[in-house]
C-alpha cells in the first residue's frame, strides 16, 4: 500500500468530507437570509479549500482574453472530479452549471443545486435538452451570470479527449453569447478516474479567446462544436 494511498484514506479524504460537511451545513443555515452573492463566495471558498486539501498546484492563464463585465459560456475538458472545484475557484465569474440530471436525484445536493440556480439537462430526452438551453439562456440574459459546460457530456476515463456534444454551441447560439474555449491540464494526476488515491501534482487552467458566434444560426451547431473542440484541444497540447 502506497503512502499517497494511506494518506489520502486516512487523512485527506476524511477531511474533504468533514470541511464539506461544515460548508454545506453553514450554507443551509444561512440560505434563507443570505444573498447570491455570499453563498457564491462560500462555494469559492470551498473549491479554493479543496484544491488546497488535494495538493492542486494551480497556474492560471489565459484571463485576459475575458472582458470585464462580459457574460460567457465556459466549455471546458473533463479530466477529474476537481475540475469543477478548479473552474470555481478560478474563473473570475459567478457560474452557473449545466449538469447532468442525475444531480439533482442526490438528497440535499439537488435541494442546494436548484436553490442555486444551476440547470439540469437529461441528455436522454431531446425536448427536455431543448428547455434546459432555453432556461441557460435565461439564466444568462436575465440574471447576469455565466454558465458552464463539459462538452464531452462526463469524465474522461483515459485521459483523452471525447467528442463534444452539439450543447454548449446551440446555448451560445440560442443565447447569442460568445463560448469561450478552456483547457483543464493536470487534475487527473491529482484525482484519476475510478482511483482511490490523491496526489499532489501541478494543474493549469488555460483560458482560451472567446468565440463569436454573431451571425450564426443553429444549423450551424455542428460547425461551432467543432471550432470548439479544436480550440480546446489547441489548449491542452
Amino acid at each position: 500500500m502506497s503512502f499517497a494511498l494511506v494518506r489520502s484514506l486516512l487523512w485527506t479524504i476524511p477531511l474533504c468530507f468533514s470541511w464539506t460537511a461544515v460548508l454545506v451545513t453553514l450554507s443551509f443555515a444561512i440560505m434563507p437570509l443570505a444573498s447570491a452573492d455570499t453563498l457564491t463566495a462560500i462555494w469559492r471558498f470551498w473549491a479554493r479549500s479543496m484544491l488546497f486539501l488535494c495538493g492542486a498546484r494551480v497556474t492560471v492563464r489565459g484571463l485576459e482574453n475575458l472582458t470585464p463585465g462580459q457574460h460567457y459560456i465556459f466549455a471546458s475538458n473533463h479530466l477529474s472530479l476537481i475540475d469543477s472545484p478548479l473552474l470555481v475557484a478560478h474563473l473570475p465569474r459567478t457560474l452557473r452549471f449545466l449538469a447532468k440530471r442525475e444531480l439533482f436525484s442526490i438528497p440535499f445536493m439537488g435541494w442546494y443545486l436548484g436553490h442555486q440556480g444551476h440547470i439540469a439537462i437529461d441528455r436522454g430526452d431531446a425536448r427536455s435538452t431543448l428547455r434546459s438551453m432555453a432556461e441557460a439562456a435565461r439564466v444568462i440574459h436575465d440574471q447576469q451570470r455565466s454558465v458552464l459546460v463539459f462538452p464531452e457530456g462526463t469524465r474522461s476515463m483515459d485521459g483523452q479527449m471525447q467528442e463534444f456534444k452539439e450543447g454548449a454551441a446551440l446555448l451560445a447560439i440560442r443565447a447569442a453569447t460568445p463560448v469561450v474555449p478552456v483547457g483543464v491540464v493536470g487534475t487527473e494526476r491529482v484525482l484519476p478516474s475510478k482511483a482511490k488515491e490523491i496526489r499532489s501534482a501541478p494543474v493549469e487552467l488555460r483560458i482560451g479567446a472567446p468565440l463569436d458566434v454573431a451571425g450564426l444560426d443553429v444549423k450551424q451547431r455542428a460547425e461551432l462544436t467543432q471550432r470548439l473542440r479544436d480550440a480546446v484541444a489547441a489548449l491542452i497540447a
